[in-house]
């Protein structure tokens, strides 16, 4: 089980807001966002085997149908979390990590609680990100292009790979482009994506 301090966007008619949240990881995979209070309120919970293709980690976030939330002054673009809750990204559930460390950690424990084993041991600065990036496919139903943590070769290969595992109703990429000399075409029925589980209430 994993819990910690993360600032979690809450759109207002009064001024949009990065509150303190406390965000939990169960043993069974379940992310659960509960409010600060004496008497927290559990606020949002989804089970993140569902949400992996939804999930986008920093630069990623550009890859959204929507447009990102305004940072804090103290906030990185680069420790930002965007969790949507179908290939639409009609909503969107935003989290903002403190540093690099904190957020790779955090995955980590995505892929321990979904794996049910930890990533392999870092050797370089931002080895377990990538490594949970790729082996888990975070965000991708919005890959396009170069996938953060990825080259290019990689995240062609990384597109290839995932469109195979997918049957024809439910593939994701709209672009198509020449591979080896071979010209990979794949389809789009973003209104045939299963919309993820989520419960929702008022962040």
């Amino acid at each position: 089980m994993d819990w910690r301090h993360v600032r979690v966007f809450k759109p207002s008619l009064f001024g949009n807001k990065w509150k303190f949240r406390t965000v939990l990881i169960d043993a069974n995979g379940t992310l659960e966002v509960f409010s600060e209070e004496d008497n927290p309120r559990l606020l949002a919970s989804l089970h993140l085997v569902d949400v992996l293709p939804f999930i986008c980690v920093g630069n990623g976030t550009d890859s959204l149908p929507v447009t990102s939330p305004k940072l804090p002054t103290t906030g990185a673009s680069e420790c930002v979390v965007a969790i949507a809750n179908d290939a639409t990204a009609s909503n969107v559930h935003w989290l903002l990590f403190g540093s690099h460390s904190e957020l790779e950690d955090w995955l980590s424990n995505i892929y321990l609680a979904v794996r049910g084993y930890p990533v392999a041991a870092k050797q370089r600065p931002g080895d377990a990100l990538r490594t949970v990036l790729v082996e888990l496919r975070l965000g991708a139903a919005f890959w396009r292009g170069q996938v953060p943590g990825m080259s290019d070769i990689e995240s062609r290969q990384a597109r290839v790979d995932r469109d195979a595992d997918l049957d024809p109703p439910f593939r994701f990429s709209t672009d198509s482009e020449p591979m080896n000399d071979i010209e990979i075409h794949r389809e789009v029925e973003f209104e045939d994506v299963r919309h993820a589980p989520i419960r929702e209430h008022a962040i």
